[in-house]
């Protein structure tokens, strides 16, 4: 057969035909196809044909046809021609869970305006976002404006300020909170990565530092101890300069009582160093909101 357009994807069911043997008393039989109504079969007993419909000669439904009355006894009296597939008059839906990949053509999903919501993140999590200022929700970088010296003792260092607008930097999210320039708190919860990078000069011959990124849980009552000692190399008296850097993942379920600070000791006259101005940032601390609290 021809056809105007796109050829239909199913083929037509041929009629097909089914005989059964009448009792006398039997009124019921099955079917070999199911069918909505009576009205889709043409039904003969003994070659006179019947009419469908309730309170007449039969009805039918799914694989059972029904007489009013027995067909008489005989051998294939009873003969039932299906006239092929019923109209479907509901609207075909998927099954949920049916629809594989395979089904969809290559370039079918327009992600960039037929997308609502978030993306699941695959193989599991909570949401997927796209693009960097979505999967990184806070940055906030800090320096030294002012050199100090540390002492034997542990102590916080101070004099920190945000580098937000300088050198083409711009802070993302919300800035983190500083304390007397020494202690700072998170804006939100989430798992931090935090990182401190200080120039060190010594005063002195020395062997080894102390720079630890320490983290309170209580509004600063108590602090941990994270990364004790640097074994760096030997900075001799006024002539040396040398980094120490430390990283540490915080992970921050209440951002109203955690907070961080930088201690640092070593022997005495050794130097953090630091600059007011806006070209040279010689010891840095960084903050990235890398994820959800866990």
């Amino acid at each position: 057969m021809a056809y105007l357009g796109a050829q239909p994807n199913k083929t037509l069911t041929k009629t097909t035909s089914q005989s059964f043997n009448g009792t006398g008393s039997a009124t019921t039989f099955t079917l070999n196809r199911a069918v909505n109504t009576g009205e889709e079969l043409e039904v003969f007993v003994d070659n006179v044909q019947q009419e469908p419909g309730s309170g007449k000669s039969y009805t039918a439904t799914g694989t059972t046809l029904t007489f009013d009355e027995a067909p008489p006894l005989g051998t294939g009296n009873v003969y039932v021609i299906y006239r092929g597939q019923a109209e479907v008059t509901t609207r075909l839906e998927a099954p949920d869970l049916s629809i594989t990949t395979a089904k969809i053509a290559n370039s079918a999903v327009d992600l960039t305006s037929k997308v609502t919501g978030t993306l699941p993140v695959a193989n599991g999590g909570t949401a997927l976002t796209s693009g960097f200022f979505n999967g990184i929700s806070h940055l906030d970088i800090w320096h030294m404006d002012t050199a100090e010296t540390v002492g034997t003792s542990a102590e916080f260092l101070a004099h920190w300020s945000s580098l937000d607008g300088v050198k083409n930097f711009s802070r993302i999210g919300t800035a983190m909170t500083v304390t007397s320039q020494t202690y700072f708190t998170f804006p939100v919860t989430g798992t931090w990565r935090v990182v401190s990078d200080l120039a060190i000069w010594a005063g002195q011959d020395t062997r080894y530092f102390q720079h630890e990124i320490r983290l309170s849980t209580d509004s600063g009552s108590n602090y941990d101890q994270y990364d004790l000692y640097d074994q760096i190399a030997y900075l001799s008296s006024n002539t040396s300069y040398n980094q120490s850097y430390r990283e540490r993942f915080i992970n921050v379920t209440d951002a109203s009582t955690f907070r961080v600070g930088i201690s640092c000791n070593g022997p005495s006259n050794v130097n953090v160093q630091g600059n007011n101005t806006t070209s040279k940032h010689l010891s840095r601390l960084t903050f990235m909101r890398i994820g959800d609290a866990q």
